[in-house]
Parts: C-alpha cells; sequence; structure tokens
C-alpha cells in the first residue's frame, strides 16, 4: 500500500511539472526555448529549461522587492548608457560643443565661438604657473632654496677637507671648534628646511602635506643627517684615563663625514634647475674634459681623506715607537709637514710604487695599509679603462660626426644650399649624434630573441604601461600587440605645436598617453573637435589613402606614441581582424569629424560670408544648414554669370571667391573657381600674345 502511494505521489509530481504553460502568455525566454531546433524534432523543453521559463514568465508579487530591483535597473541604464558615451567620445572625439539637446545652438554660441579661434594662442593649464597656496612651506623652486642648497654645497665641502685635517693635525682648542658648532646649527637648520619644503607631485603640482614630507624624508636620510649633528663632544664618558675620552671625542668626529649623503640630494636638485642645465649644455661641447677634471677631483679628496686617516692612526696608538711617525723621526715636526709625509704616502699607495720609506709596522697601520692598497688597485685599474674607454668613444664619434659633416659640406656645394642652412643642419646633425637611439630593425631583432611570454611582459610594461592607458591596444590581441608596440616612437610634445597640416602627406598615426589633442581647420585655427587621453588619431587618411583634410594641433602638453606609415600597413596586412576594425572606425569617425567640420562652416558662412545674422541672433535657433550644390552645377552657375562680364568684373569676382576660400567655407565651388580661373588666365594670355 505504502509503494503505491508513493509511486502515485512521484507521477502527480511529475504531471504537475509537465503541465507548465508554455503557450501565448510565455516569455520571451519561453518562446525561444520552446522553438523546435532542426535536430531536434520535439516540442518538448527539458526539465529544467521549462522550470526557469516559468519562473521568469511570473510577476513579482512582493511589493518590498520591486522598488529595489527597479532603481538597480535604472542605476544599470544610466552607467550603461554613461559608459557608451565616454566610449564613444574616446573613440570618435567630442563634438564641436555648438548644439544642445534639442539641436539648437546654444545660448553661450558667441563665448563657445570664441573659444574655438586659435590665432593667438593661449598657454595651457600645465603651462601656466598658478600659484598653488603651499601656507608656510617652502616652493622647490624658489630662488632663495637654490642660494641655500649652494651654502649647504660649501659646508659640504669644508666638512670633507676642512673636519678630517683638524681631527688627525689640530691638537687643543682652537678656532676651527668655533666655526665646527656653527657648521652643526647650520646643517641642524638645512633638516628643518627639508621638512618645510614641498614635495613634486605629479602634473607638475606640489604635495604640502607635512605627514608625506616627513614620511619621505623618513625613510630616506633623516637618520643620518641627525646621526651627523649629535653632539657626542658634550657626552660624559665615564672613562679611566682622559687619553681614552681625547680618542672616543676625536673618533665621534668622523661621523660628521656622513654629511656627504646630502651630496645625493643636492645632485638630484641641481640636476632639474634651468641654470644648471644651461651649464650642462656648455659642457657637453668639452665633455671629455669635464669627465678628467671631476675624475682628479674625485682622486684628489680620496687621497687628502687616507692621508688624515693614515695618521690619525699614529695619534690613536698614542705616538709608540712602532708608529710610522716615531720610526721616521717627525712627531716634533709642523702640522704642515707631517700632512704632506702622509699626503705622499697616499699618492705612493695608491699609484702601486709603494717605495718603502714609509710603511706600516703596527697592527692598525697594516689593515689601513691593505685596504688603501686593495682600493687601490682596483681604482686605479678602473681610471685607466675608464679614461682609455672615454678617449676611444670619443675619437669614434668624432669620426663619426666628422664623416656627415663632410657629406652635407659636399652636398652644400652641389646644390648651392646658403650657408646659414648650411649651418643649421651641422647644427641638427651635432645634436642628433648625441642622442644614440635604434631604428626600426635593430628594435624588431632585439626584441624577437626574447621568448613570446616574455615579449608580451615587455610590450606590456614599456613606454610607462602604455597598453593599460590606450583602449585600442586592450581590444586588440596579444600577438598584434607584441608586433607594434615595440616599434612605435614615443614623443613629447608642447601645447601649441601642429602635429600635421592640412593637405600634408599622411604619414604618421598619433596614441595619446597623456594631453589632448585638437581639430582645427582655417588659418585662424577653429577648434571643431578634440582628442582625449587614451584615444589614437591620424589613421583616416592612411586607409583611404588620401592628404590630410584638416589640420592637428596639441591643446595641452602631449605624450605621445607615434606609428609609422610602415608600421600601419604592416599592422593592417598581417592582422585582418584588427584591419577591419580599424576600416570601421576610420569610416565611422570620418561621418562624425565631417558633421562637426560642417556645423562650424555653417555658422562661419552665415555671418561672415553671408551676413545673414550675428553669433546672438543664431543662439537658441535651429542649425542653419546651408544646401551645397555640386561641383557641375556650381561650374555652370560660375559660367552663366561670367557671360558678357568684363576682365575687370572677373577679376573682382575672383578675388571675392578667393577672400571666400581663405575663410575655407565654400569647398564645393572650389572647382568652379578653377575653372574660371584658368579661363581668365587664358584670355589675358591671348590678348597680351595675339597670333
Amino acid at each position: 500500500m505504502d509503494r503505491s502511494l508513493r509511486r502515485v505521489g512521484s507521477r502527480q509530481r511529475s504531471v504537475k511539472y509537465q503541465v507548465l504553460p508554455i503557450e501565448a502568455t510565455a516569455s520571451p525566454l519561453q518562446q525561444q526555448h520552446s522553438r523546435p531546433s532542426s535536430h531536434r524534432a520535439s516540442p518538448f523543453l527539458a526539465l529544467t529549461a521549462r522550470r526557469r521559463a516559468y519562473v521568469l514568465s511570473q510577476p513579482i508579487r512582493n511589493s518590498a522587492t520591486v522598488p529595489p530591483f527597479r532603481r538597480a535597473l535604472i542605476r544599470l541604464r544610466g552607467v550603461q548608457l554613461w559608459t557608451k558615451l565616454v566610449q564613444e567620445v574616446q573613440l570618435y572625439g567630442t563634438g564641436s560643443g555648438l548644439l544642445d539637446q534639442f539641436r539648437k545652438y546654444k545660448e553661450c554660441l558667441p563665448k563657445v565661438m570664441q573659444g574655438k579661434r586659435r590665432a593667438e594662442r593661449q598657454p595651457s593649464l600645465l603651462e601656466t604657473k598658478v600659484k598653488q597656496p603651499i601656507g608656510w612651506l617652502f616652493s622647490p623652486t624658489a630662488k632663495g632654496l637654490s642660494a641655500w642648497n649652494f651654502l649647504v654645497l660649501g659646508l659640504l665641502l669644508y666638512s670633507f677637507v676642512i673636519v678630517p685635517y683638524n681631527i688627525a693635525f689640530v691638537d687643543g682648542a682652537t678656532v676651527w671648534d668655533q666655526v665646527d658648532i656653527v657648521v652643526d646649527v647650520l646643517f641642524f637648520i638645512d633638516i628643518l628646511v627639508t621638512l618645510n619644503t614641498a614635495l613634486p607631485g605629479p602634473h607638475k603640482s606640489l604635495v604640502i602635506s607635512r605627514v608625506h614630507i616627513f614620511k619621505v624624508y623618513l625613510c630616506g636620510w633623516l637618520l643620518l643627517d641627525l646621526l651627523s649633528i649629535f653632539p657626542f663632544d658634550l657626552l660624559d664618558i665615564d672613562n679611566t684615563g682622559a687619553n681614552n675620552l681625547v680618542r672616543f671625542m676625536r673618533l665621534a668626529k668622523f661621523v660628521r663625514l656622513v654629511r656627504g649623503t646630502k651630496m645625493i640630494r643636492l645632485v638630484k636638485y641641481f640636476a632639474k634647475s634651468d641654470s644648471m642645465q644651461k651649464v650642462a649644455e656648455l659642457l657637453e661641447m668639452y665633455s671629455g674634459i669635464t669627465r678628467l677634471v671631476t675624475t682628479l677631483y674625485s682622486v684628489l679628496l680620496l687621497v687628502h681623506l687616507a692621508a688624515c686617516l693614515w695618521y690619525f692612526s699614529a695619534r690613536l696608538s698614542n705616538f709608540s715607537p712602532d708608529t710610522w711617525v716615531v720610526r721616521r723621526g717627525i712627531q716634533d715636526s709642523e702640522p704642515l709637514v707631517l700632512y704632506m709625509s702622509s699626503f705622499y704616502w697616499a699618492i705612493t699607495t695608491l699609484a702601486t710604487v709603494g717605495f718603502g720609506d714609509i710603511h706600516a709596522h703596527t697592527e692598525m697601520e697594516m689593515c689601513i695599509c691593505m685596504a688603501w692598497m686593495m682600493f687601490g688597485v682596483g681604482f686605479y685599474s678602473v681610471i685607466v679603462g675608464t679614461l682609455s674607454s672615454m678617449l676611444t668613444s670619443l675619437d669614434t664619434k668624432d669620426m663619426m660626426i666628422n664623416e656627415k659633416l663632410q657629406a652635407v659640406e659636399l652636398y652644400g656645394k652641389d646644390t648651392g644650399l646658403p650657408l646659414a642652412l648650411l649651418k643649421a643642419i651641422t647644427i641638427e646633425i651635432r645634436q642628433s649624434a648625441e642622442v644614440a637611439t635604434l631604428d626600426e630593425y635593430q628594435r624588431f631583432t632585439l626584441f624577437s630573441q626574447v621568448s613570446k611570454p616574455l615579449q608580451l611582459a615587455l610590450a606590456q610594461e614599456m613606454f610607462d604601461c602604455a597598453a593599460s592607458k590606450v583602449a585600442f591596444f586592450q581590444e586588440i590581441d596579444s600577438a598584434c600587440l607584441i608586433h607594434i608596440l615595440p616599434l612605435m616612437t614615443r614623443r613629447e610634445v608642447e601645447a601649441g605645436v601642429r602635429l600635421y597640416t592640412k593637405g600634408e602627406y599622411a604619414d604618421e598615426v598619433y596614441f595619446v598617453l597623456e594631453g589632448r589633442l585638437a581639430c582645427v581647420y582655417g588659418d585662424r585655427n577653429i577648434t571643431f573637435k578634440s582628442v582625449l587621453r587614451g584615444a589614437y588619431w591620424g589613421e583616416v587618411e592612411l586607409v583611404e589613402t588620401v592628404a590630410r583634410e584638416y589640420s592637428l594641433m596639441t591643446e595641452q602638453a602631449c605624450d605621445l606614441l607615434v606609428m609609422s606609415k610602415s608600421l600601419f600597413e604592416s599592422m593592417m596586412s598581417e592582422f585582418p581582424l584588427v584591419a577591419q576594425t580599424v576600416r570601421d572606425v576610420a569610416r565611422t569617425r570620418r561621418l562624425k569629424t565631417q558633421e562637426c567640420l560642417n556645423e562650424i562652416l555653417d555658422i562661419y558662412e552665415a555671418v561672415e560670408v553671408r551676413k545673414k545674422a550675428r553669433l546672438e541672433e543664431l543662439a537658441g535657433k535651429e542649425r542653419v544648414e546651408w544646401e551645397r550644390s555640386k561641383q557641375q552645377d556650381v561650374g555652370q552657375e560660375v559660367a552663366e554669370m561670367m557671360a558678357g562680364r568684363t576682365d575687370e568684373e572677373v577679376a573682382g569676382w575672383l578675388r571675392r571667391e578667393l577672400a571666400v576660400m581663405a575663410l575655407e567655407v565654400e569647398v564645393s565651388s572650389m572647382q568652379g573657381i578653377k575653372v574660371i580661373s584658368e579661363t581668365t588666365l587664358k584670355n589675358v594670355q591671348n590678348r597680351s600674345h595675339p597670333d
């Protein structure tokens, strides 16, 4: 009995799922699943699909659940719409900015049109030196801070030269003790100045957070700077003998040499200053002499420190009979004689000569002598190798530059170039020779020698992770990314620079990493579209093999990746899917760009050419669209207009039309103007030279 009931129950449950409705009340998802496929003739659905379709077809009856889902749906639609707008702006650029959402001219149309004229370029936000409020902090570009850093540089020179000499050769209290106190106070003030100086941030901004400044300094050189000014002389050392106290105080003064770490910060500071950059450019002309002088200065400073340490070893041993000073019999000599003897030993040991007249005997002297000889052998070898390679490289570079300059001189004689142009070419060649770069073939050869995973990792990290900044690089596959990105070149361009001009030969595509580009038209550089960061531009003319239809300028200081025409053609031929996507985008981009350009041209035609209205009168009205006839119709109208006219009338008409062409608003009539111009010139020639 129980088994029969269980069978009835199971049969009822199966019938319950089988009678789920799939008729006219079914949802679109149900209807989609209920359509019989070609390979399955049965009209019945699977149990899971029918249950899912039935659940989706039922309305939600819980009143507390409907409002949250409705709000979520509205937000999702808003996010989807916003994402689509951002993608379109990044892909096709911004609009002209003339029309509102009702396709009418904006109420602030005069102000918008005034901002689109670029006859006189205004500095961008990055170029304008905005005075950022920094409170009681020092600006890193202040002139007073530069003077203070020069003072600190002089104090470091004092610490390296005078302090070791005083520790080793000067006895008793002297005026140098007061000078050391003043120097310590100045270095303490330098610590305070560093803690109260704003740090340079991204995009020429300043970091003014004192907590952040303190953390950066603490992770850097703060502890060493504090150690270099610690007053060890004031410590109460409990020692049995006075000699131990004197030794400790003299050894503690050597800690002041830790101040040399400030040299790293000062070098970074002066390397970014404009004055030092000019000095560096001047010294580039004599780079060999500059390196030689720097090397000699470093050698003399190290020899000075070694000489002071060599004599100080005898002082630490209380001038025992075994020390080199007593054995040489100069313990009662003047400090200058003692310093010259120590300096003599340091030079002979460094040069690996070692005459033996001054040699080590005590254990401390042996340790110092071995360390200095090991350093001297390595340092001497490095110096000799560096000088030889430097002279060889200078000779090779000079030979290459001289060959190029001789070729330029011969070319100038053959072609009759002026002297000023030859000088300009010579300067360009000298500047280009200072920067060594690889061509596309060398880069491709170097890049192809590593494995595919490493190539992909390099492509994603090169140019400061440019693959993550441009949407085009994220959409293509890894093979295309590896093929094109290593062969592209990086270019930093200032604001207001023209990348290409209308009518030029299209040979480059630009990928915007930072900054903003502007599509301009006419002599007054009317902006009708902007290209934002993360987009690419300039491929339309390469795809359609036509000349540039407008000019492209940098609206801000830009960081660009440039793709050459050969690389673009290689990408289009080897990757058909990417090529088809690029062609589709170029086709749509051309239409949208032409639409924005027509909006600008219609306004100028109505305001400046036809004089039909003013900008204030067009604000809030529907867009003006002038009908542009075909070239054949324009040519016919022009021919009828010129019938029976004199040459003076024709010339006046031509001047008016050329003025219109200067505004570049009557593009369609250019063919007709060209025909009439040629006809008029022929008539004038025939009258001037009759048969």
